[in-house]
């Protein structure tokens, strides 16, 4: 017999479905970085793999390197979780898209307080959610031929925020890489 009094139910509902006709690419990161599609990494260093939600996940620390080549569509859409072990004071670069024409971030500025994407120009959208430590973000990009979007939602907190801004695509990518 054991006591019940400090324990915790919890109830996960997971859906697996086929990859959509459309995706590009798709990236468990299950100790593991090839994608959904067979892209391989073009390249990989520091890595290491900690327990996520429903599997292992990429940790990414400041020495992490990872990129892929991929064809991304100047229109594009990408939604993906991050969680938060530690809750860093110093600028931070967590995704990038690059190509040709120039590059989109996303990232987190602990000077004003926002998550943001920002391009190559400096075309900045911002958004501020609560940081918590263990918190699981799932962030949502999009740039449509008009506006380009960043939605972001807490797993702790239930919060859910975007932000948009009239600009255009700033062209094909062919890389997405999660550092700098």
């Amino acid at each position: 017999m054991g006591d019940a009094d400090g324990a915790e139910l919890r109830t996960v509902i997971a859906l697996e479905q086929p990859p959509a006709n459309d995706l590009v690419e798709g990236f468990t990161l299950d100790e593991q970085t090839g994608g959904i599609n067979g892209t391989a990494a073009s390249k990989t260093l520091g890595l290491g793999y900690g327990d996520a939600r429903f599997a292992k996940g990429l940790e990414v620390r400041d020495t992490t390197r990872v990129a892929w080549p991929l064809s991304v569509p100047a229109a594009f859409s990408a939604t993906f979780d991050l969680r938060f072990d530690e809750l860093l004071e110093e600028p931070q670069i967590y995704l990038v898209w690059s190509g040709g024409s120039g590059a989109l971030s996303l990232g987190y500025d602990p000077n004003v307080g926002i998550y943001f994407l920002e391009d190559h120009l400096g075309n900045r959208v911002g958004l501020t959610l609560a940081r918590l430590k263990g918190d699981i973000v799932t962030f949502g990009v999009s740039q449509s031929a008009t506006e380009r979007a960043l939605h972001a939602a807490s797993w702790k907190t239930g919060d859910v925020a975007s932000a948009s801004q009239s600009l255009a695509p700033l062209g094909a990518f062919d890389e997405l890489r999660l550092y700098p």
